[in-house]
């Protein structure tokens, strides 16, 4: 006969094995709400989508071994359902090829990697938090990520213009390019996976700005926290400040393709208005240069220039040209001050002499 001692440890041994229960596979890592966990699901589908962007990087290589084309149009013709494809069609998929390897190795690898992985894993344990600050938030900004990176494998396997199928428009996607010179679905695909990349990425800044500032522990000040975190921590706020950016400008190219016309001045829109969603930098010309009007207002009887020419030479030493914005890597101008006008049209013609 069990001892009362012996029977309360039998009821204690039966409540620890009710309790005593980890999730199940599904539960654990479709609908996960640990940081750990979710950072894993980050760094493994970074590895995936690293290894997509790195086979079509070696498509590219094999293709650049040699003159003429040897692969793309094989590749070109599985894209398609095995229909012939001529020449038009195997250089249209080199674009949509440098399209997708863009794209994937940007927002679906370094920031997938570095922030949501290693973040997520990192930057609760080095400030001493128990989790995100928002752990569901993480969880759907993980699974957007997701959808996003499906929505841009889609866009290779639907029609993108009469070259060929997927999206053939650069990865900056600059209009006009992106909108009337590509009228199929696919870069309507290609746009919305750039738009679920951006909010994932608006949600995991904002998830990490409230943690670190939130959810220190105590005694861990701002001047305590380790590099890694101050770097996720500024990473975050620039992402914060670009993305709704990105945002708006990929909306008015949707919009432009679909319904009123944004970017074109034969549908009434306004090709200054707007930049392009890609890489906008301001083109330099060539530096310091002769300016007849900094000769004149040289002092007579003085072997030194004025104070507005000294100051003009000193703290502007490179004259930037007139041209609001310009594609960094193929030198050509997308938008000009044609067509702008009132404060956008001030804002970049104003110079500093």
């Amino acid at each position: 006969m069990a001892t009362t001692a012996e029977h309360f440890q039998a009821h204690a041994d039966d409540h620890h094995a009710d309790h005593d229960h980890k999730p199940a596979f599904f539960a654990r890592w479709f609908m996960s709400t640990n940081h750990k966990d979710i950072g894993t699901l980050y760094l493994i589908f970074a590895i995936f989508a690293g290894l997509i962007g790195g086979a079509i990087s070696g498509i590219m290589r094999l293709e650049l071994a040699h003159p003429g084309i040897q692969y793309l149009g094989a590749v070109a013709q599985f894209l398609d359902g095995g229909k012939p494809v001529d020449m038009n069609g195997a250089l249209h998929l080199w674009n949509v090829l440098i399209t997708a390897h863009g794209l994937i190795m940007v927002f679906f690898l370094v920031m997938p990697a570095i922030i949501g992985g290693f973040g997520n894993w990192f930057v609760p344990i080095m400030i001493g938090a128990p989790d995100m600050a928002f752990p569901r938030m993480n969880n759907i900004s993980f699974w957007l990520t997701v959808a996003g990176f499906c929505s841009l494998m889609i866009s290779a396997f639907v029609p993108g213009d009469a070259g060929g199928n997927g999206a053939g428009i650069g990865w900056t996607a600059y209009a006009p390019l992106s909108t009337y010179g590509s009228n199929g679905p696919a870069t309507d695909f290609a746009i919305f996976a750039l738009h679920l990349a951006g909010a994932a990425s608006i949600m995991g800044a904002i998830n990490f700005i409230t943690t670190i500032f939130n959810m220190r522990a105590p005694g861990m000040t701002l001047h305590r926290m380790p590099l890694f975190v101050w770097s996720v921590l500024v990473t975050a706020f620039l992402l914060l400040l670009a993305l709704p950016v990105l945002a708006a400008a990929i909306t008015m190219l949707i919009t432009d393709r679909n319904w009123y016309h944004l970017l074109r001045s034969s549908g009434g829109g306004d090709t200054g208005a707007v930049p392009a969603p890609g890489v906008l930098a301001l083109r330099p010309s060539r530096g310091l240069h002769h300016d007849p009007a900094r000769v004149r207002d040289h002092q007579p009887g003085s072997s030194r220039p004025s104070r507005r020419s000294r100051c003009s030479a000193s703290a502007w030493p490179m004259r930037w040209s007139r041209s609001a914005w310009s594609a960094s890597s193929s030198g050509r101008t997308t938008c000009t001050l044609t067509g702008m006008s009132g404060t956008p049209k001030l804002y970049f013609s104003w110079r500093p002499w």
